[in-house]
């Protein structure tokens, strides 16, 4: 059995925080956030032949750009790892008559981890990419509506079976959808499914994705289950969370995460994550695993 231990930290500095409070106005109609993520990484291979590994990393550098009209607003996300810049996300959006309509490249609708470091509670994430829902981007549209604690939203995109930013097949149609419940104080549950008709079974690939966090007092505890039908490779995969908040600038998260796979080449995956996050600033927080 291969052993492996890591010790690693991540350094997420960004404008103001998380994302979605890290902006800077340059006019009226245009804001600008972003974040660099770097890490130290220790690890031991534990077979033999094998070489371990030290390094500090400048793992991802991310700039967005938010722009602002009277009826509409649009996103564009770059982002460069190990050198080479990309288009991560770049879309607009509108109001028709309470249903948002949005179209361009977006992130896809399932999973219970953030895309983004800065949305982490760990530095790495419960499962690799192959096997992780919400680590795709598309190209397609999307409408989404919300009404009291109940919200949907479903979107047409492009081929779903890659991961990434390198889905660009649109002969290959795919759609997901995802539905949001928030009645319950402290819960909330979340619904999705995706489905991808490849050009041949072995392409085809189909998501059913449940998630769930329930917050009491400092703790919060998550879960999450995906069933995989993807080609001839039939999977389960599923992660088990708590997070403690120890006071506001320190929290203790500890994960459990499993894929179980039928048929394929790949094989099973386990994982447990014990990590400490803390704030140093508003512009600067570590999480060591």
């Amino acid at each position: 059995m291969k052993y492996q231990k890591t010790l690693a930290v991540l350094a997420g500095l960004t404008f103001a925080g998380a994302l979605s409070q890290a902006q800077i106005a340059v006019g009226d109609n245009l804001t600008i956030s972003g974040f660099v993520d770097a890490s130290y990484s220790d690890v031991e291979a534990g077979t033999a032949g094998a070489d371990d590994a030290t390094g500090i990393n400048v793992d991802e550098v991310e700039i967005n750009f938010a722009f602002s009209f009277d009826a509409v607003s649009a996103e564009v996300h770059l982002e460069s790892k190990g050198g080479t810049v990309a288009l991560e996300q770049a879309f607009v959006s509108t109001d028709l008559g309470g249903i948002t309509v949005s179209a361009g490249r977006m992130l896809n609708l399932l999973g219970f981890e953030a895309d983004e470091p800065t949305g982490l509670l760990t530095y790495s994430n419960a499962y690799s990419d192959a096997f992780n829902p919400g680590s795709r981007y598309n190209d397609g549209i999307r409408g989404a509506f919300s009404q009291g604690d109940l919200s949907v939203a479903a979107s047409v995109t492009d081929d779903y079976s890659s991961v990434g930013n390198d889905n660009n097949d649109a002969d290959e149609l795919a759609f997901d959808i995802a539905l949001t419940y928030a009645g319950i104080e402290n819960l909330s549950l979340s619904l999705g499914y995706a489905d991808n008709s490849g050009d041949t079974a072995a392409t085809d690939l189909q998501i059913t994705n449940v998630h769930a966090s329930y917050s009491l007092g400092q703790l919060t505890i998550g879960g999450e289950y995906s069933d995989w039908e993807d080609g001839p490779t039939e999977a389960d995969a599923y992660l088990l969370l708590a997070n403690y908040a120890v006071n506001d600038d320190l929290s203790l998260t500890i994960r459990h995460s499993e894929v179980d796979v039928d048929g394929g080449a790949t094989a099973d995956r386990e994982k447990t994550t014990v990590a400490a996050g803390y704030t140093v600033s508003d512009n600067l927080s570590t999480i060591i695993e």
